[in-house]
């Protein structure tokens, strides 16, 4: 619940900020809380910088080692970055140990209740990188359907577009430049699809941007 009230914030990765780093004088001003996080924090990584990544790389269960080598900053960063991370959001933790559970079951099922769809996992259920794939599985499988559907209902009730690709978070269309603004509001009433998980309900916006190419 943490992490979606941090999604659903004016902007998630200062509102990781503000959890991780509460002294850092935060005014409750969206204008003015976006600048405090864009404060340096590591050599060229502001705090909002680093949550973002950080954040990232923590979510799909990178371990200090690795996240600090990808974002070329000292591991001893990270351990702190994380341990405060995961307790502002210790559901994260959760999830990362439920996928370790279910993969030592019969079958190592991952099931997306969301869904109602799930996969079965073949490599050793004992393996970090076996952990890693299933603890990714279930946002970019959700975020991969949702699009997919998406997709199918601008072809079915947006007949002006052309379909050219579907790039696992966006879709590409394309149109005559004469009616762009009438055919984008209808493209993006076709791009939410209502989810409810533990009696929330909640929506992943979308936006647009255009462009004379890919």
């Amino acid at each position: 619940p943490g992490y979606l009230n941090a999604c659903e914030s004016d902007d998630l990765h200062v509102a990781v900020a503000k959890l991780v780093w509460p002294d850092l004088g935060w005014t409750g001003d969206p204008v003015k809380d976006r600048e405090i996080s864009e404060q340096p924090f590591y050599l060229h990584f502001s705090y909002r910088d680093q949550s973002k990544r950080g954040g990232h790389g923590t979510n799909y269960y990178g371990k200090p080692f690795t996240v600090a080598r990808h974002l070329k900053v000292r591991q001893k960063l990270i351990e702190v970055f994380q341990e405060k991370y995961f307790a502002a959001f210790p559901g994260i933790s959760k999830y990362h140990h439920w996928c370790a559970r279910q993969l030592m079951l019969p079958g190592h099922y991952i099931g997306i209740p969301i869904l109602g769809t799930g996969r079965h996992f073949f490599g050793r259920p004992n393996d970090d990188s076996t952990l890693r794939e299933a603890i990714a599985h279930m946002p970019q499988h959700i975020v991969a359907v949702l699009l997919n559907l998406a997709l199918w209902r601008i072809w079915k009730h947006v007949p002006e577009v052309q379909l050219l690709a579907q790039i696992h978070d966006a879709v590409i269309i394309q149109y005559d430049e004469a009616i762009e603004d009438s055919i984008l509001p209808k493209v993006l009433a076709q791009m939410p699809t209502p989810l409810e998980a533990h009696g929330r309900k909640f929506t992943i916006p979308s936006d647009v941007m255009t462009g004379w190419n890919w």
